[in-house]
């Protein structure tokens, strides 16, 4: 099942129950309308609030903010865009890099 209000994929219910109850959607305005049809697009990742690393080599956002870009993490789902993605600190990151292979 998926969130209509963010895009987010779940496989139980309860998972999906929990998620609406949490505050995910808190800062909906901020996450980008998914008008691809479920698809994440680059231009919908553009607009999220990435937050550049101290080393400057990569961005980063807590991945609360798009549920659904850590789903297709998740599911190996990783270059989009040419941009890297990848989760750390326990799933509560999403970081992006530069896709120095040129495949996309």
């Amino acid at each position: 099942m998926s969130c209509k209000i963010c895009g987010g994929s779940y496989v139980s219910t309860l998972d999906f129950e929990l998620h609406l109850g949490g505050d995910y959607h808190k800062n909906v305005v901020n996450n980008p309308v998914n008008g691809s049809g479920g698809e994440l697009t680059p231009n919908d990742l553009n607009k999220l609030p990435w937050k550049a690393f101290r080393s400057k080599n990569g961005w980063w956002i807590y991945s609360e903010e798009a549920p659904y870009l850590r789903g297709a993490i998740l599911n190996g789902n990783n270059v989009i865009g040419g941009y890297n993605y990848f989760l750390y600190g326990g799933n509560k990151c999403t970081g992006r890099s530069l896709n120095k292979t040129g495949c996309y």
